[in-house]
């Protein structure tokens, strides 16, 4: 068992070029957002459709994952990331991902290097009409030397929205939904899991997502999609020895 993090989202920083169904108002730049609120969604369910994209150079990859995501489990059901040195896809690295009901967490066999990845979804019997994908994660996985060393926490917050007339007074409360906050400890990391959560927080600060894996052996049960509510104390203890105490919110 190992914990690693995934904060480098090649397939957020490229560039969207083909797609193969797209409907109306549903655009497949919106796998590229962490909003749980935008999503890309194909017209027809009855052919496989796909999704191109150029990560802007040669990246490694060895994480992926499709959030928010109306897939439904079959034996004909594919799900497939196809990665390419050409924009073409000739002589592809094809790797096909197991389903899951929920958003789903994959770690690949062995680490990719490619600049274009496809994603490819054949799901002809999904009950809506349609096939819909969130966000889309093709990133690497850092691994920490340790797991957290205080059990997992998380409370619920409540962020109650509320709106005032122009004299001040309060009109409108709109409750919005709880997420969950997540509090871990790292202790002892070594020097290079050090390094990479400097690196995550200077990349990804309080607006953009992560996936922590306290479990790599199990990503799909043990993986959540967070977002720093702060950069927490990265501590030195001696050499070769740090605490890291993380504060996360789950994107919903």
């Amino acid at each position: 068992m190992s914990c690693f993090v995934c904060y480098r989202n090649r397939w957020r920083n490229g560039t969207i070029f083909a797609t193969s169904d797209e409907a109306p108002q549903f655009s497949a730049e919106y796998t590229q957002d962490d909003s749980p609120q935008l999503f890309w969604r194909s017209v027809e369910i009855d052919e496989t459709v796909t999704i191109d994209c150029d990560l802007g150079a040669e990246y490694e990859y060895d994480f992926i994952a499709i959030l928010g995501h109306n897939l439904t489990a079959n034996p004909a059901t594919l799900i497939k990331i196809i990665g390419s040195h050409n924009s073409g896809f000739t002589s592809p690295d094809v790797d096909t991902l197991t389903h899951h009901s929920n958003w789903l967490y994959e770690i690949l066999d062995a680490p990719r290097t490619n600049r274009y990845v496809r994603i490819s979804i054949l799901n002809a019997t999904n009950p809506l009409g349609y096939l819909q994908v969130g966000t889309i994660v093709v990133g690497k996985g850092e691994a920490f030397n340790r797991g957290p060393s205080v059990p997992y926490q998380a409370g619920q917050k409540n962020e109650t929205e509320v709106e005032y007339s122009p004299s001040a007074n309060m009109f409108v409360v709109q409750e919005k939904p709880s997420a969950f906050v997540i509090n871990l400890m790292f202790i002892g990391l070594d020097q290079a899991s050090a390094v990479i959560v400097e690196t995550l927080i200077k990349e990804c600060g309080s607006f953009k997502a992560f996936v922590l894996c306290t479990d790599s052996g199990n990503p799909n049960s043990k993986s959540d999609w967070l977002v720093l509510t702060d950069q927490g104390m990265l501590t030195f203890d001696h050499t070769d020895y740090w605490t890291w105490n993380l504060n996360a919110i789950e994107v919903l």
